[in-house]
């Protein structure tokens, strides 16, 4: 299987990741420029640069995804 993990820098989203992975499920994540993705680096997840509010890059986040987590999140004001 083959899952898209919104938020996947954060609490959350890391550890299920973390879990996916550790399943032999292929991880893919959307983080913004400025979010630290060593983590998922290191557990081998494909990690896309940009921000959910850019249609094209959702598209191409979603292509050829079985599963969908949304753990992504707006903090602050």
């Amino acid at each position: 299987m083959r899952y898209l993990i919104t938020g996947a820098t954060g609490f959350v989203g890391g550890h299920i990741a973390e879990a996916c992975v550790r399943r032999g499920q292929t991880v893919r994540a959307i983080a913004r420029p400025t979010s630290d993705v060593s983590l998922l680096e290191k557990i081998g997840a494909t990690v896309l640069r940009g921000d959910l509010g850019d249609p094209q890059l959702v598209r191409q986040a979603v292509e050829d995804v079985d599963v969908i987590v949304h753990c992504a999140a707006k903090l602050g004001e």
